[in-house]
């Protein structure tokens, strides 16, 4: 799993100019043993812990928070788990209960270290700009692309780990997306408007962030941008650059994952984590008002799904009149607030 098989390694050991695939007759055996753990493969495993070092832990509880993270990728299930045992439980005096707040405090330290799984990641996007492009479409221009494994570059991005086998394309797991994302981001200059404790000036006396105050930051900086900046650059990095924007405000703190709803209006929702409080931030391209109001139902959906009342929108409008408005829309219950860009 993530090997070539020999057909791969002659094809890369000829000269590329005379490049040629080997007869048929050399045959590679499919290898088609899904690897990834499912919640029901994962509870085994922390039961048989639990009993060995005497842990208390809801087990489906955690079994489930650690799918929806990792998608079952073995390296991080246990990443994770480790990062429990060796970085939080040894801080506290209770050290014989897991929960879930140490699952995701274990998210927030893998996705500040380095190591050779992340490095090998990279390596492949970098040293493979096909792939790289795929990439870039499925999560920052939310392209809709079947999955096709007799297509070269979609075989060779589950090969690496990066894509998963399934009707349409989609990144691996929420890790790696995040992961993806901070890497692509960290090759935008992106400005900040404070010193180097940025969150500082977000954060309100509960420990949570004044998130309208950041989107209308956000909505600064791009209209600064704006008259000096490529328009068509805008348009196609604009949620990269968003993530980039906010990713020194999060700090550590929390962190971030996407949820790409394919459709005509190519959105992206995010839900941001900082400490114990949660953000739901769409962000959409403008399509007239009939969208819009689709958008807005879209939204209050989503909201729904994690119990909150109040969402966050930010719509860049492409139109040659833009508004640059700020706007609170009440829709079905839901405090919506949303900026222009």
């Amino acid at each position: 799993v993530g090997v070539h098989d020999i057909k791969n390694l002659k094809f890369k050991l000829r000269n590329p100019e005379e490049a040629q695939f080997n007869s048929p007759w050399n045959i590679a055996i499919d290898f088609k043993v899904d690897l990834s753990f499912h919640p029901e493969e994962i509870a085994p495993m922390l039961e048989q812990y639990s009993e060995a070092e005497e842990v208390q832990m809801d087990i489906p509880a955690i079994a489930e928070r650690l799918h929806y993270h990792t998608s079952g990728y073995p390296f991080l299930v246990c990443k994770i788990c480790k990062n429990i045992v060796d970085d939080i439980l040894v801080q506290r005096s209770n050290q014989n209960h897991w929960t879930l707040e140490d699952v995701d405090a274990s998210v927030r330290l893998l996705m500040k270290e380095r190591n050779t799984n992340f490095d090998s990641l990279f390596g492949n996007l970098e040293n493979h700009q096909d792939l790289y492009d795929v990439v870039e479409r499925v999560l920052l221009l939310g392209e809709r692309i079947s999955f096709n494994p007799y297509n070269p570059v979609i075989e060779k991005g589950v090969t690496y780990g990066i894509f998963k086998r399934n009707g349409q394309l989609k990144i691996h797991n929420r890790i790696y997306e995040q992961l993806i994302y901070n890497y692509l981001g960290s090759k935008l200059e992106v400005k900040t408007y404070t010193n180097k404790n940025i969150g500082m000036q977000f954060l309100l006396a509960n420990g949570a962030l004044d998130f309208k105050l950041v989107l209308e930051r956000f909505q600064q900086f791009l209209k600064e941008e704006h008259s000096d900046k490529d328009v068509k650059f805008l348009e196609r990095q604009w949620r990269l650059i968003f993530l980039a924007f906010i990713r020194p405000i999060v700090n550590g703190e929390g962190y971030t994952f996407k949820e790409v709803q394919v459709s005509q209006e190519k959105r992206l929702d995010i839900v941001v984590t900082f400490h114990q409080h949660r953000y739901i931030v769409e962000l959409k391209n403008w399509y007239g008002q009939v969208y819009h109001e689709k958008g807005l139902d879209q939204l209050a959906d989503y909201l729904d799904m994690h119990n909150l009342s109040e969402g966050y929108l930010v719509i860049f409008d492409n139109r040659k009149a833009k508004t640059w408005a700020v706007q609170t829309i009440v829709h079905r219950d839901k405090q919506i607030y949303t900026v222009w860009v």
